[in-house]
């Protein structure tokens, strides 16, 4: 599924750039943001953030753990962008593709491994219907 929400099986979608909506963008890296000044022990640099702050302690309980939540979501973007970059590497060979898409799925996380993994996923069926021919 592309990042306009259509499915498409073509040729013209793999290999291709393509960005994550830029609302998704916004949410993901204010929440990441946002769970990182909430459990650094500083005050916040707005009043209105304190709801949001006052959330997560109310899930998390403590400002530790609300930390430890912000380095696991940290590393799994981290491994997240290493599979980006291994499917990118195997969709085309050249270093700004794969820096593109290790670098967008660094900060978003999965709204970008979901769409290389789809393309590679239609690298593989096209792979495996011409060997079949």
């Amino acid at each position: 599924m592309s990042a306009t929400g259509s499915r498409s099986s073509s040729s013209a979608t793999i290999g291709r750039i393509q960005f994550v909506h830029p609302l998704i963008y916004a949410l993901i890296l204010f929440g990441m943001w946002i769970c990182y000044a909430a459990s650094s022990g500083h005050p916040l640099p707005s009043p209105w953030l304190q709801p949001l702050k006052d959330l997560g302690l109310f899930l998390f309980r403590t400002e530790s753990i609300l930390r430890g939540v912000f380095w696991l979501a940290f590393l799994a973007h981290v491994y997240e962008a290493l599979l980006a970059a291994r499917f990118a590497s195997k969709l085309r060979n050249e270093l700004m593709f794969i820096a593109f898409w290790t670098f967008q799925t660094a900060l978003l996380g999965y709204p970008s491994l979901r769409i290389i993994k789809e393309q590679r996923r239609i690298q593989l069926k096209q792979n495996n219907q011409n060997k079949t021919q």
